[in-house]
């Protein structure tokens, strides 16, 4: 009876049952509301538990059968399009001979800026690429339909163990591999991905020459026509363990150069890897370090950073977690790390345990490559904005931490110089949901009065924009709980003179900022506009302050001054009645000043009349609500209304 139903309702059964004396035991693949909304099929069952993982992790298992579950895996495979987007990995090279990642990267996307080195004798790099390209290789190898993959793997050797570059050029060579890799593919869309930091025992957040070098790479500030790249660092790894204290050392562990940059998207670590699978005594006598949930061991922070200087890092990912002897010696085991793959598979196994900052950002990178693949036409500027968007703080990294309410703001900080937004939540990124809806803006803002003189700049206008929140919808659901997310991507050009380390309005290392606004629920769209008229006629501005005061809409998890400490991506989230919303109705983007406003160049140079120019940005808005009510349909139908008029 089991099995007629079972195929009735098309679930998908194992064909192995085990037969015990009272019970036959069978593993099916199904979905929750499946099982339950079967009366016959529950009635043929006596329990339904989750199917455990076996004991025996992928790394554990012998050479042959790594290649046994990878050549299975192969065959379920489909391998991306030799123009889908692209991970391009900036790091010590890749060895493409391994059989995951030959279909992934072609010969001729294997490049180098130091001819002669010879393969990735580090590893690193190749244990950068299993993860670029599959994420934590445990989701291929364990399960069990096609592998559908939508993007390739790029790799520019940039380092190389006794062939190292001074430090001190690190920007140039970092820009000469990005021109390497686009020179020799023009046409590709590709995410640039590097884990290579150096350690940095006297930065504070300010500006290196490195940081600077990118974030002028990814505005495309020398370049005619400024294109936009898309690029991710990791925040650098905690190293010595002799005196470890979680999370005390990782609050004194500064995030490293050059991931204080701007522009480019910084990649801390947490862990959902909490279960120490091995059985040798070291790991039967101890735990996990970290909660689920929570920032893994191995990741550096912001904590000690000066305050005047943007909150980092702006997402975290999986990147394994640390074990702790109960005589209190730490231990790294492959069951608590992701799964990657290993330059050394013709010697040794052809899988390896990979962690820390390096793996958070590769699995990064890859959600990067596979929004790319989903929505070509974006710019830039959106998919930083999207991938951050997504990002949702976990239940351990909140702790007793409740931000939308009052007298949470410093709270809220902390755990932003920790993990920044979160971890990127995979259904809100590649679509709106069952429960929400996404709108993007991509548009382009005029940050100075183009009349004001050169060196004397004033700020331009702000950009005001009616929400299509469906009114009719939310009176028939007064009770429901809203969440709106908005996020403000925008490239910032550098000027990292050390003057502009020093607290002062004078010099700015950015050319300028945008900041938005919501029109409170109290506030008519009178007082609203006389309000972003005030902001923007200011000619300085108090965002750098060290006290960081509450929202006085305590709704708002950060707050417009915590807002302020956000550089060049500006996110926050509201949560509320939809009574409350239905008169939040308008948001502004506008203007802060930066140096564009107060630098005057002669007619020859490149940044001649800078303040003329339009700054473009992508606005993202997301509404969710806590159940199922309609959002999606209900605020789509409003945009096609508007569109048609």
């Amino acid at each position: 009876q089991f099995y007629q139903v079972a195929t009735e309702i098309g679930l998908h059964v194992n064909d192995q049952p085990l037969k015990l004396p009272d019970h036959v035991v069978v593993t099916v693949r199904a979905r929750r509301e499946e099982l339950e909304n079967s009366l016959d099929l529950l009635n043929t069952l006596t329990e339904v538990r989750l199917v455990r993982p076996c004991a025996v992790d992928l790394n554990d298992l012998p050479g042959m059968e790594q290649h046994e579950w990878i050549e299975e895996a192969l065959g379920r495979m489909e391998p991306p399009e030799p123009n889908a987007p692209a991970v391009c990995l900036l790091d010590t090279g890749v060895n493409r001979a391994h059989p995951l990642l030959a279909p992934l990267l072609a010969e001729s996307d294997l490049l180098t800026m130091l001819p002669g080195t010879g393969a990735d004798r580090e590893g690193h790099g190749t244990g950068m690429a299993g993860l670029a390209g599959y994420d934590d290789l445990r989701g291929l190898m364990l399960s069990t339909g096609p592998w559908i993959q939508e993007h390739r793997l790029e790799s520019v050797k940039m380092i190389d163990q006794g062939h190292e570059h001074d430090p001190t050029n690190f920007g140039s060579v970092t820009q000469y591999s990005t021109a390497l890799a686009e020179t020799n593919r023009p046409l590709r869309r590709r995410t640039l991905c590097m884990a290579l930091t150096q350690p940095s025992y006297f930065c504070k957040g300010q500006p290196s020459s490195w940081s600077a070098a990118i974030d002028s790479l990814t505005a495309g500030s020398e370049e005619e026509g400024e294109p936009k790249r898309v690029m991710l660092i990791s925040a650098g790894n905690v190293r010595d363990y002799l005196d470890y204290r979680y999370p005390d050392t990782n609050h004194q562990q500064r995030i490293e150069n050059p991931a204080q940059s701007w522009n480019a998207v910084t990649v801390g670590a947490c862990t959902q890897r909490t279960r120490i699978l091995e059985d040798d005594d070291e790991s039967t006598h101890g735990r996990a370090v970290a909660g689920a949930g929570r920032f893994s061991p191995f990741s550096r922070t912001s904590q000690d950073w000066e305050p005047h200087w943007p909150i980092k890092p702006d997402i975290v990912m999986e990147g394994g977690n640390l074990g702790v002897h109960e005589d209190g010696h730490f231990f790294e085991r492959s069951s608590l790390e992701p799964v990657s793959t290993s330059s050394r598979f013709r010697i040794d196994r052809p899988l390896r345990a990979f962690n820390a900052t390096s793996a958070a950002t590769a699995s990064a990178a890859r959600l990067m490559a596979i929004l790319q693949a989903r929505y070509p036409d974006l710019r830039a500027e959106t998919y930083r904005g999207l991938l951050v968007h997504s990002a949702r703080w976990t239940e351990g990294m909140l702790g007793t931490v409740r931000p939308h309410e009052p007298g949470q703001t410093r709270e809220v900080q902390r755990i932003m110089r920790d993990v920044g937004y979160g971890t990127p939540h995979i259904p809100r990124l590649l679509g709106s949901g069952s429960q929400g809806v996404t709108m993007i803006i991509e548009d382009e803002i005029q940050a100075y009065d183009p009349d004001s003189n050169a060196g004397q700049a004033s700020l331009g206008k702000f950009n005001l924009y009616d929400l299509p929140w469906p009114k009719e919808l939310m009176d028939a659901h007064p009770d429901v709980t809203l969440t709106l997310r908005a996020t403000l991507s925008t490239f910032i050009h550098p000027n990292p003179g050390s003057r502009c380390w020093i607290k002062n309005q004078k010099y700015r290392y950015a050319s300028h900022l945008l900041r938005f606004d919501f029109k409170s629920s109290t506030q008519s769209a009178k007082s609203f506009e006389r309000k972003l008229k005030k902001l923007t006629e200011e000619e300085e501005n108090d965002e750098d302050e060290d006290e960081v005061a509450a929202p006085s809409d305590t709704k708002w998890a950060l707050g417009p001054k915590l807002r302020g400490k956000a550089g060049s991506l500006v996110q926050d989230i509201w949560q509320g009645s939809p009574a409350e919303l239905r008169e939040m109705g308008q948001l502004a983007v506008f203007p802060v000043k930066g140096w564009f406003a107060t630098r005057k160049f002669k007619g020859d140079h490149e940044f001649h009349n800078c303040h003329q120019r339009p700054v473009k940005y992508s606005l993202i808005i997301s509404l969710d609500a806590e159940q199922e009510i309609g959002l999606y349909n209900a605020v789509s139908n409003l945009v096609s209304v508007e569109a048609d008029a």
